[in-house]
């Protein structure tokens, strides 16, 4: 089992096709920056399923290929975001 945060620098492989990190005790942002990094992405699988204390917000645009436990502090996509109190 790993542990540990997601490396920013995933975000960076432009050839990353699949990541399958599921199941493991990841820790803070799902990856900072996704998005501004990936102009030119190939991604087709990432998952982070399971590790329950991965933190951020999956946008629209990435959620065909993202796969997540959705938590109070991971949402997007079908899951829904705490509103703000």
């Amino acid at each position: 089992m790993l542990t540990g945060t997601l490396p920013s620098e995933l975000s960076q492989i432009a050839a990353l096709e699949t990541f399958q990190g599921q199941n493991n005790n990841f820790t803070g942002p799902v990856v900072p920056n996704w998005e501004a990094n990936q102009s030119s992405s190939v991604i087709e699988e990432w998952d982070v399923s399971g590790n329950l204390f991965v933190t951020g917000v999956v946008t629209q645009t990435l959620c065909g290929a993202w796969k997540f436990t959705c938590s109070g502090i991971l949402c997007g996509c079908d899951c829904p975001c705490p509103t703000a109190v």
